[in-house]
């Protein structure tokens, strides 16, 4: 749960709003009889060849512009994609997402924590963004997705606070001015299934000004897992409105609900391999494979719900001067029920100190921004000119209650395991413990100014901007009477430029040489309560430890700062036919807080697992640098290829609170990772005009996992994921039909994903779409 605050009352700094003023005191607005087309700047146009390959973006600048114009490094992946490797899962898109792994997996859901989506940029992590705003890691339907991009860099600047690895928007589809609908089912092995539909067209209006369209959509998903006992029901709803009054005035409003379902069941990290740095975790239990059970069991669940909405009007006060304002609102329920404490079986079969704990937990997310564009020239030079305001509320409440520990859980080691093995949960009125109850809030402002100066004929691009944002957590622990609070200012900067040093006018292989660079800083608001782990040992008995833990005064956290640089090189080739990024990046992120769990097994003799409290340390200093390489290359209308690589070396630099840490890597966070997608489709005049052919490949390097006091060095395998389609398409007057066969992890690849997310064996999926 994100804990959350009382109202605080912010001043923003609007000193930087009179920055603006050298422009606008030289600007000049195109004349009067100019005839001006209104596209809107801050809208993505459509690829209508459905490409691979991406020329535009909007993350990071928030006004669409090209890509070539950017002075940081972007990745982007299309709906197009999505679709053709048949991509369900939000988390999976990392996958192709240059220098992004995923944190959790929310269709895995096996813990409480791991039903909200998270990743991590360059190794640090990051909760997307939808449509432009902060969700607190909100899970999103992947049949809803228009486009997702990922803008690395500490660039709070544009966005308020941000995490010093970058940001990730996931944006959802728009309506189309055209008559569309389409309906696909399918099914696989693992007991996949899935249902989908989305449809649109443009609305006539008899009684009011200007044209309108909407699209709506759906899906239903189910599968299971080798896992025993795991199964997975996730369910989506989406809509989109878009109104456009006149050629000046337009909204547009864009909604999603998403309820997941799962029973989790993870086989338990066995005694792990090796020592130190070079211990392994074994969940598949490689030398010991009698011993293959799951914790969870068969009563445990997990239900997540949530909705999003944003809605955005945008106005022209004048042909070159664009205001917009949106809003945002989002809610979730979750209601979780698992079995704990069979973890700690070491060697014995027999458990009789498991519980079964239950989970309430409600928050809420409102927030609003608004962004007043100017657009003007001073002779053959032209300037971009934003002033943003931004405002973020959450609120949350939870509630953990449980069992006693006196749950009894038999599992012979020689089988795997049954449903009877596992003690069936008590009536509700036996959950007399109360873990947890808590409310919490967290809110920032934000007011920003970002200017992008163009050189005459375009061949330099200069990106300047300054942001203060202001903001605060509150976290009560009503079951204990304790409250903490955490505050933090900051104003933030970004210096980046783009610079054409080669453009050739005539044929020839080489297009264009395009050189960036960019420095920038960031600040997260993080909340919590601050404690020294030493603090919590050499207790006698577990009664003296929970009385101590218990009433320890709460410390405030300030928040995490991160800054950093990149440069590199852009080319173009062939017409455009071939582009290639080549990118250099050092990033620090420092004050970063981590969970640390005050067990029962804190006490010498103990070997109870039961937390008594949850705390935080904050303080020391990560780097992340290295070095990102992207290539897009579609030579014929039928062939498109995209790859990417991230050669990273991450390492704690400082970590008071834990000195034996540092040199090591950075958590969760490959040191290596490349991926492609390809695609062919086979000429119209072909004889095998219909058909498709897709191959996509992602592998990451060792992850070093979920460090806990005494326990950092534990590694997680390398993996590589190769997914492949083969799609056959045929029209019947008004239709099109669409015959598709996927294939994930085509070399059936066995590897640990993090600490517990096992990989499946090869996964075959055959599905119909009909559009008309």
């Amino acid at each position: 749960m994100s804990p959350t605050v009382s109202p605080v009352r912010c001043r923003p700094n609007w000193s930087a709003g009179f920055l603006l003023l050298p422009s606008l005191l030289f600007a000049q607005t195109p004349p009067k009889t100019e005839e001006m087309i209104h596209l809107d700047p801050f809208e993505i146009r459509a690829n209508e060849n459905e490409s691979y390959v991406v020329e535009e973006a909007q993350t990071g600048t928030i006004i669409a512009v090209p890509r070539e114009k950017i002075p940081f490094s972007m990745s982007v992946v299309t709906s197009e994609m999505i679709r053709d490797f048949g991509i369900d899962n939000a988390a999976d898109i990392s996958e192709y997402l240059t220098g992004v792994s995923r944190s959790t997996n929310p269709l895995i859901g096996d813990e409480s924590g791991y039903t909200s989506l998270n990743f991590r940029v360059r190794g640090f992590v990051s909760q997307p963004l939808y449509n432009g705003f902060q969700t607190g890691g909100r899970v999103f339907s992947s049949d809803n997705l228009g486009r997702v991009e990922a803008s690395k860099g500490p660039n709070a600047v544009l966005y308020g606070q941000a995490p010093a690895g970058g940001v990730i928007n996931f944006i959802p589809k728009a309506p189309r001015f055209t008559d569309h609908a389409s309906f696909s089912g399918g099914g696989g092995s693992n007991a996949y299934s899935k249902f989908a539909f989305d449809a649109g067209s443009p609305l006539k209006l008899t009684r009011l000004p200007g044209e309108a369209a909407f699209r709506i959509g759906g899906s239903l998903l189910s599968f299971e897992r080798e896992q025993i006992f795991f199964k997975s029901d996730t369910a989506s709803a989406f809509g989109a409105f878009t109104w456009r009054l006149n050629n000046r005035l337009s909204f547009e409003s864009r909604a999603e609900y998403t309820k997941l379902d799962v029973v989790p069941s993870r086989t338990p990290a066995f005694v792990s391999l090796g020592s130190g740095p070079a211990r392994v975790v074994d969940p598949f239990n490689r030398l010991r494979r009698d011993r293959n059970f799951s914790y969870n069991g068969p009563y445990s669940h997990n239900t997540f719900s949530n909705y999003l909405t944003t809605l955005h009007g945008t106005l022209y006060l004048k042909d070159n001067v664009i205001l917009r304002i949106g809003g945002f609102a989002s809610e979730r329920w979750r209601d979780v029920f698992l079995l704990d404490g069979t973890f700690g079986l070491g060697t014995a079969q027999r458990v009789t100190g498991a519980k079964y704990n239950k989970v309430d937990d409600h928050s809420k997310t409102t927030a609003m921004n608004g962004d007043l564009l100017w657009q003007a020239k001073l002779g053959n030079w032209s300037f971009d000119t934003l002033l943003g305001y931004a405002a973020h509320w959450e609120r949350g409440h939870n509630q953990s209650i449980a069992t006693p520990s006196n749950i009894v859980v038999d599992i012979p080691f020689s089988r795997r395991p049954l449903a009877s093995d596992y003690q069936a949960p008590p009536p509700l009125s036996s959950f007399s413990v109360l873990q947890d109850l808590s409310k919490g809030s967290l809110e920032w402002i934000n007011v920003r100014f970002t200017q992008f100066i163009k050189s005459p004929g375009e061949r330099a691009t200069v990106m300047w901007g300054l942001a203060r944002g202001d903001g605060s957590t509150i976290a009560t622990n009503l079951r204990l009477g304790q409250s903490s609070r955490s505050e933090g200012k900051k104003t933030t900067y970004t210096i980046g430029a783009t610079m054409s040093v080669y453009n050739r006018a005539d044929a020839g292989a080489l297009d264009k040489v395009i050189l960036f660079g960019n420095t920038s800083t960031s600040f997260n608001i993080q909340g919590g309560n601050s404690q020294d782990p030493s603090k919590f040992q050499g207790f006698t008995t577990v009664e003296a430890l929970r009385a101590f833990a218990n009433t320890v005064a709460p410390n405030a956290i300030s928040p995490q700062e991160g800054d950093g640089y990149e440069f590199g090189f852009r080319t173009q080739w062939l017409g455009g036919k071939l582009g290639f990024t080549a990118l250099y990046f050092d990033q620090n992120n420092q004050n970063i807080a981590r969970n640390f769990f005050v067990r029962e097994s804190n006490v010498a003799g103990v070997n109870s697992e039961t937390v008594i409290q949850t705390f935080q340390l904050a303080g020391g200093k990560e780097n992340s640098h290295g070095y990102e390489f992207s290539l897009d290359w579609h030579p014929t209308p039928q062939f498109t290829f995209t790859g990417s690589a991230q050669i990273t070396k991450g390492r704690v630099k400082e970590n008071p609170e834990a000195p034996e840490e540092v040199g090591f890597g950075l958590v969760q966070s490959p040191e290596d990772m490349y991926s492609f997608m390809a695609r062919y489709n086979f000429a119209a005049h072909s004889p095998l005009s219909g058909l498709s052919l897709g191959l996509g490949l992602s592998h990451n390097s060792p992850t070093r996992i979920r460090p806990e006091i005494g326990d950092r060095f534990r590694i997680s395998d390398a993996y590589t994921n190769v997914r492949a389609f083969v799609n056959y398409t045929f029209k019947t007057d008004r239709a099109s039909h669409t015959l598709s066969f996927n294939v994930e992890n085509l070399l059936n690849e066995e590897y640990t994903q993090e600490e517990n997310f096992l990989s499946e064996p090869r996964l075959y999926r055959l599905s119909y779409r009909l559009d008309f």
